[in-house]
């Protein structure tokens, strides 16, 4: 797999990739695999660029699962059934955005009803539409921006109640 910086941005400051370093170390000192990548090359003059890391194993008990790692590692926890799935997602104090890939129509439907998500991703990545909200639950935000619903905080309303 071929892979450009040039796609990829930088993390916002050295700290970031230390980090994520970090993280990404204590999973695989737990149990869980660095399988691509996953070499830290910032010796090779790249400042704050973060080589794009899968990491698998991953348990509920690691910081890659219960801390939002913003920046380029994807980390996989197994599960065997959807309800498990389910539970292990919404177990997190975060809830911007989810993502699931299915063509099993019950198990969409079960996941957008279930997933404690503001924003859920189905068969796709890209959440953002300039027209559509934006925004998430739990610890991860409050209220909404774009859209209707988020022009709707800029707006003044009355109530008029008129009797007779």
């Amino acid at each position: 797999m071929v892979y450009s910086l040039v796609n990829l941005g930088p993390l916002i400051h050295q700290a970031a990739c230390t980090r994520l370093q970090s993280k990404i170390s204590e999973a695989k000192n737990s149990g869980a695999c660095v399988e691509l990548f996953g070499i830290d090359k910032r010796e090779h003059s790249l400042g704050s660029f973060f080589v794009p890391t899968l990491v698998t194993g991953v348990t509920p008990n690691m910081q890659l699962f219960t801390e939002e790692s913003f920046g380029p590692v994807v980390s996989v926890t197994e599960f065997n059934q959807m309800d498990e799935a389910i539970h292990l997602a919404n177990q997190t104090q975060y809830g911007l955005a989810a993502y699931f890939y299915s063509q099993n129509l019950m198990q969409i439907n079960q996941c957008q009803r279930q997933l404690q998500f503001g924003m859920l991703g189905i068969n796709q990545a890209r959440l953002s539409h300039a027209f559509a909200p934006f925004g998430g639950v739990k610890e991860s935000g409050f209220g909404r921006e774009g859209g209707l619903e988020g022009i709707s905080q800029y707006q003044s309303q009355q109530f008029v109640a008129w009797g007779e």
